[in-house]
């Protein structure tokens, strides 16, 4: 068994392979992982003329689905109550935390008559 020689020993390291911590690497950190997270989806019915918002529709699920969802009833609630003169604005479609709110239910806030009422997801039913 030979030994091989090092064409420099520890303490000969050149300086320009020598670091400013002499301490060996801490631990890597944490990769980015998939946390609980929440969708949430809102929608106007708003007046042609005027840019008046009526009502106010905001869903929140853990499925993007949501956003069909909460256009579809704006949609119903557009042809019940409104005519022509009024549409449903496109979703805005954000994540925020996670929260027990988060379980498909469409919260619908009625300008006119200053009112508000929850519409159940479907696992509610």
């Amino acid at each position: 068994m030979s030994i091989i020689n090092l064409p420099f020993g520890v303490s000969s390291i050149p300086d320009c392979y020598r670091t400013d911590n002499t301490n060996p690497p801490g631990f890597p950190p944490k990769k980015p992982s998939y946390g609980s997270y929440c969708i949430r989806s809102s929608s106007e019915i708003v007046n042609n003329e005027t840019d008046e918002s009526v009502m106010i529709f905001k869903g929140y699920d853990t499925d993007v689905t949501i956003s069909d969802r909460v256009l579809d009833y704006c949609d119903r609630k557009l042809k019940m109550q409104y005519g022509d003169k009024y549409h449903c604005t496109e979703p805005i479609v954000s994540f925020t935390h996670s929260s027990k709110g988060c379980d498909g239910r469409i919260s619908v806030f009625d300008n006119v008559n200053k009112s508000m009422y929850v519409v159940p997801g479907p696992n509610q039913l």
